[in-house]
C-alpha cells in the first residue's frame, strides 16, 4: 500500500488526552507466555486487538501452550507472536503500531510506517556511505541525535537465514534501539534494487519504516519516557501511542472510502456509507476497516462463483497445512516474524512494494478449473475489506507512484475481469495488506490425483476439521471443463507438453517433484544445485526469470553463491559470441534476447559477481 492513504492526506482530529497505554501493554505482554516455539494454532487462545487497552482484559487473555502431544503433530514452523496497537491520528500509516515479540533478543519489537517518511534520510546515510563508512562514522538528525550507519535485516528462527532489507540509521537512547528505514540503499546488504515496476529505485517496502526494540526487562517508567522522547523529539509525533479519538477515527474511516474507491470527495450517500465503516480483524493481530456486505453487490453484478484466488507455490503438505492453520502471510509480515523464506518474486515482490501483501487472483470457477496450483479460495467476504488495491496485470503490487496511480478501484477489477471474459486477464493481481486469515479459506483446490493424498498428510498432523468444518469439505478436487478446447495453450492438452510420451500421472508426478524441490531451496534444506537443475526448475514456472533468480538467492543464502557463479560463467562463455559479450558488458542486453531477460544477467553481474568485461576481453583474445 502507498505510504500517503488518501489523495490530500488525513486533517488533523484534533487533540488527545495524554494517553500511556503503550506501557499497560508493555506491562502486559511481559506476563505473557509467547509461544517462540512449535503451536497448534487452531487450539491456541489469540490475544486480540487493542484499541481500548484494557489491562485486566489484555492480562486475562493471555496465549496458552499447545500441549506436547499437540507440538509434536503440528509440525508447525517458529514463529514469532504479534499484535497490533491503534492509536495516534494522523501521523502513522493505518492508525497501527505492529508489536512482534522476540524470544531471542528479548525484546519487544514496535514496527510502523510513518505517512510522511522524515525527511533527510537517505541523504544522510549516503553522506555515511561516502565519507565516513570505514570511520565507524556519524550524523546528526534534525533533533540533533547522533545516528550511525547500520541495517534492517530479518532472520529465520528455525535455519538462523538472514535476510537484509536495506541500510538504515540507527540510534540509542536508554537501551531503546531505534533503526530508520533508508529505502534508497541496501549497499550494507544485497547490493542492486530491483527496478521491475519500480521506477524510483528504492526499497518501496521500507518506505517511512521505523524498529524500536524495547528490552522486556527495561523499567517501565523509564521506557515510557524514552519512547514519548523519541516520538516526540526525533520522529515529530505528538501522543504517538494514544488512544484513537471519535474525531480522529471518523477522519480516518473517511480517508479509507475514498482511497479504496478512489474518491476525491464524498457525497452524502458515500460520507454516510464511510461513517459505518466498522474495524475487524482480518488476521491474527491485525485489523483494518470493512464495509459489512459489500462483497454481496460484487457477487449480485459478476457473478455468484467471483472468488479471490491465492496460487500455492508449494503443493506439499506442509505449507497446505501451515495456510490452514496460520492463514496466508505476506512477505514483510512472515519475515517479521521469523519465518525468511523466499516465495517466487519476495525480493522483487518488496522493492516494488507489493511485500506487504497477500497476493490474489479474481476468479470464477471455469478459469480455476484451467490452473495447475494448489489454489486457495477465498471466501467473498474478503471483498468487504478496505485494505486493498488491484492491477488487471501482474505489477508486482507496485506501490510505485507511476504505477500506483494507476491501481484500479474496486469496480473497476470486477469489470475488467469478471464483466469482459472475452478478454479476461489471467494475470490480474489484487493485493491484501499484511495477512488473511484462515476463518476466509473456502476451499483449497487440488487436482484429483493429489486429493487423496493430501488429506491422508493432513489427518497425520492431526488435521481433521477447519473453522468447524470437516477438512475433506475445505479440500476439494478441481471442476475441469471437459467441453473447453478453444485455448490450443490449455495445459490440459496433453499432446503439445515436453515429454509427451510420458503419462498423464508421470507428468503430474514430475511436476510434483520439482515443487517439493523448489520448495526445498527455499526452506534452506539445499546447498548447492547445478545450473542444469536450477534451469530445469525455473522451466516448470510461470515465469523463468523470476523463478531463476529467486532460486539462486536461495542458494546463495546456503553459500551455494561460488559454484553457481563458477556454472554460469562457464555456460555463458559456451553460448555468447564476442558481440554478445561486448553488450554486456557496457550494460546492454545481447540480440535475440527479450527486454525482460536483463534482470538475469544485471544479478549475474550484480550479485553473482559475474564479470562481464573480463570474459568478454577473454574471448575478445580467443578469437584474435
Amino acid at each position: 500500500m502507498n505510504h500517503n492513504l488518501a489523495p490530500n492526506g488525513l486533517e488533523k482530529a484534533g487533540e488527545q488526552k495524554v494517553s500511556d497505554n503503550y506501557l499497560k501493554l508493555m506491562q502486559a505482554l511481559k506476563d505473557v507466555e509467547f509461544l517462540g516455539e512449535k503451536k497448534m494454532k487452531a487450539e491456541a487462545e489469540q490475544v486480540e486487538a487493542v484499541s481500548d487497552f484494557d489491562l485486566e482484559g489484555i492480562l486475562g487473555r493471555k496465549e496458552k501452550l499447545a500441549s506436547d502431544t499437540e507440538k509434536e503433530h503440528s509440525q508447525e514452523y517458529l514463529i514469532r507472536e504479534r499484535h497490533e496497537i491503534i492509536c495516534d491520528r494522523d501521523h502513522i500509516e493505518n492508525q497501527r503500531v505492529d508489536v512482534v515479540e522476540n524470544l531471542e533478543n528479548q525484546t519487544l519489537e514496535y514496527r510502523f510506517k510513518l505517512r510522511e517518511p522524515l525527511t533527510g534520510i537517505s541523504e544522510l546515510g549516503q553522506k555515511l556511505r561516502t565519507e565516513s563508512r570505514e570511520k565507524d562514522g556519524v550524523a546528526e538528525l534534525k533533533s540533533g541525535t547522533s545516528v550511525h550507519l547500520g541495517e534492517i535485516s530479518y532472520h529465520d528462527l528455525e535455519s538462523k537465514r538472514e535476510f537484509r532489507l536495506c541500510d538504515a540509521l540507527v540510534f540509542e537512547k536508554n537501551g531503546i534501539k531505534v533503526s530508520l528505514a533508508d529505502p534508497s540503499a541496501r549497499e550494507l546488504g544485497d547490493g542492486v534494487i530491483s527496478r521491475k515496476r519500480n521506477t524510483s529505485n528504492l526499497v518501496r517496502a521500507a518506505i517511512g519504516l521505523v524498529q524500536m526494540e524495547v528490552p522486556k526487562a527495561i523499567d517501565e517508567t523509564a521506557a515510557q519516557q524514552t519512547m514519548d522522547e523519541i516520538f516526540r523529539q526525533d520522529l515529530g509525533v505528538e501522543d504517538a501511542l494514544g488512544e484513537v479519538s471519535e474525531t480522529a477515527e471518523r477522519d480516518y474511516k473517511i480517508a479509507r472510502l475514498k482511497w479504496q474507491y478512489k474518491l476525491d470527495d464524498l457525497d452524502a450517500e458515500q460520507l454516510e456509507r464511510a461513517e459505518k465503516l466498522t474495524r475487524k480483524e482480518v488476521f491474527p493481530g491485525y485489523s483494518t476497516f470493512v464495509e459489512s456486505g459489500k462483497h454481496n453487490e460484487y457477487l449480485a453484478e459478476y457473478g455468484e462463483d467471483t472468488r479471490a484466488v491465492h496460487m500455492l507455490n508449494s503443493m506439499s503438505v506442509d505449507s497446505v497445512y501451515r495456510v490452514l492453520t496460520t492463514g496466508l502471510m505476506s512477505t514483510t509480515e512472515r519475515f517479521s516474524r521469523g519465518v525468511v523464506r523466499n516465495g517466487i518474486s519476495s525480493v522483487l515482490d518488496i522493492d516494488s512494494g507489493g511485500a506487504d501483501n497477500v497476493f490474489t487472483r479474481i476468479m470464477n470457477a471455469e478459469q480455476r478449473g484451467k490452473i495447475q496450483n494448489h489454489a486457495v479460495v477465498l471466501k467473498p467476504e474478503i471483498f468487504d475489506r478496505t485494505d486493498w488495491y488491484a492491477y488487471n496485470v501482474d505489477s508486482y503490487g507496485s506501490t510505485n507512484e507511476a504505477h500506483f496511480a494507476g491501481r484500479l478501484a474496486p469496480e473497476e477489477i470486477f469489470q475488467r475481469t469478471m464483466g469482459d471474459l472475452k478478454h479476461y486477464s489471467a494475470d490480474n493481481e489484487q493485493m491484501f495488506r499484511t495477512g488473511i486469515g484462515a476463518e476466509y479459506i473456502e476451499a483449497i483446490e487440488v487436482d484429483e490425483l493429489d486429493r487423496d493424498e493430501l488429506l491422508e498428510g493432513l489427518r497425520e498432523k492431526g488435521l481433521s476439521e477447519v473453522n468447524g468444518r470437516p477438512i475433506e469439505e475445505v479440500i476439494v478436487a478441481r471442476e475441469f471443463d471437459e467441453d473447453d478446447e478453444d485455448d490450443d495453450d490449455d495445459w490440459r492438452d496433453w499432446g503439445n507438453f515436453e515429454g509427451a510420451g510420458e503419462s498423464v500421472e508421470d507428468f503430474l508426478a514430475q511436476n510434483l517433484r520439482k515443487q517439493e524441490r523448489i520448495e526445498a531451496i527455499y526452506n534452506g534444506e539445499v546447498k548447492e544445485v547445478s545450473l542444469g537443475e536450477l534451469t530445469a526448475l525455473a522451466e516448470s514456472s510461470e515465469d523463468f526469470n523470476d523463478t531463476f533468480v529467486s532460486l539462486a538467492e536461495a542458494i546463495m543464502g546456503q553459500s551455494g553463491g561460488a559454484k553457481l557463479k563458477t556454472d554460469l560463467e562457464t555456460h555463458l562463455g559456451q553460448v555468447l559470441g564476442v558481440e554478445d559479450l561486448a553488450n554486456l558488458a557496457s550494460g546492454k542486453l545481447p540480440k535475440d534476447f527479450a527486454p525482460n531477460d536483463l534482470g538475469v544477467f544485471l544479478f549475474a553481474k550484480n550479485q553473482l559477481g559475474v564479470d562481464f568485461g573480463q570474459m568478454y576481453e577473454e574471448a575478445k583474445g580467443w578469437t584474435v
